[in-house]
């Protein structure tokens, strides 16, 4: 195919006025590159010809570059300047405090935070924001955006994120693909979640953010073989376990909880136990997000009587996982010694 580029400019000077495309041709002649059809009598582009137009904007000298929103200026000579999203600077963060699934488009944003160690420069990113009465444990994903994502989360207000130092958690690529799942305990008062581009190579910008808040606040739990300790004599009752045949609803002790997370279409196992590591009738249990129960022990097999084992509980992907870490009764509580495997 042969292509030839027509600038209208010099067709005018040759023709006055020029013949477009659709034109009589009763004389049978037309102005390259359009010939003239036998069927119909007029000027047409012909077959194998492709016409390109130039653009008035790079005739007059304009360089494309990246595109951005909002600042009057045409990057990209599409004679176009977008409009910026909502939430392109730390002032129109949208507030996720209630969790949920958020969408936009961060193709044309600004380059607000820099990597600080995590990731690359120079990639676009938008602004969420959460305000807590107390501290709690919130989940954050973003599979489903078309680009590699990077989640940068900030115990402070999005106002004072500035470059993005300092950052509570950063997490890029996480179970075997570009996008991005991070679990974190937020402070009370105002926390910032930037959702970033790994770097200016990313040319896309569709963005779903998945937000799981949970009910309470609790500590990380690491993968692999763990010894764990703790005391609830100065916990809170948060939760207590909703299947009867393990330990009835309402007992009324105190609790610590571990979170975790779990990729999409992954199952893994986990191994915890008390035996031997408190004096006092302690509770395990197994939670999805806020209430699914997966497992649950009281006075477990070999375990010194009132101290609790849970073996190779089951745990399939989804958002939140708890190991909670409960009393008997409310006259049950103190330290512990906690050992898991998560696997």
């Amino acid at each position: 195919m042969r292509w030839i580029v027509v600038a209208n400019l010099l067709l005018g000077a040759c023709y006055a006025p020029s013949a477009q495309s659709g034109s009589p041709c009763p004389d049978g002649v037309c102005p390259a590159p359009l010939v003239c059809s036998e069927t119909t009598q007029t000027c047409e582009t012909s077959p194998g010809i492709v016409e390109v137009t130039v653009d008035a904007q790079l005739r007059d000298g304009c360089t494309p570059s990246p595109e951005l929103c909002g600042d009057g200026i045409d990057q990209d000579c599409d004679g176009l300047d977008p409009p910026c999203v909502a939430n392109d600077e730390p002032a129109g963060a949208i507030d996720i405090t209630a969790g949920g699934t958020f969408t936009t488009n961060l193709r044309y944003a600004h380059d607000d935070v820099a990597a600080n160690g995590c990731s690359g420069d120079g990639g676009r990113d938008v602004f969420y924001s959460i305000n807590l009465a107390a501290p709690r444990v919130y989940y954050f994903d973003t599979f489903g955006s078309s680009f590699d994502t990077v989640i940068r989360v900030y115990a402070r207000s999005c106002a004072t994120v500035g470059s993005g130092a300092m950052a509570l958690a950063c997490q890029n690529d996480a179970c075997n693909v570009q996008q991005s799942q991070v679990a974190v305990s937020l402070p009370a008062g105002p926390s910032c979640v930037v959702i970033d581009q790994a770097s200016s190579n990313e040319t896309t910008g569709d963005v779903k953010l998945a937000v799981f808040a949970g009910s309470r606040d609790g500590m990380p739990l690491p993968a692999g073989t763990q010894t764990l300790t703790g005391n609830t004599s100065t916990a809170s009752n948060v939760m207590d376990p909703s299947d009867t045949n393990c330990d009835g609803p309402g007992a009324g002790g105190n609790d610590l909880a571990y979170f975790f997370t779990v990729c999409p279409a992954q199952t893994l196992l986990l191994d915890a136990a008390t035996c031997g590591g408190a004096s006092w009738d302690t509770v395990l249990y197994v939670r999805d997000g806020n209430t699914t129960q997966i497992a649950c022990n009281d006075d477990g097999n070999n375990c010194d009587g009132s101290r609790s084992r849970i073996t190779n509980a089951s745990i399939s992907g989804g958002t939140l996982y708890w190991l909670v870490v409960d009393g008997f009764d409310a006259d049950s509580s103190g330290a512990y010694t906690l050992k898991t495997n998560l696997r």
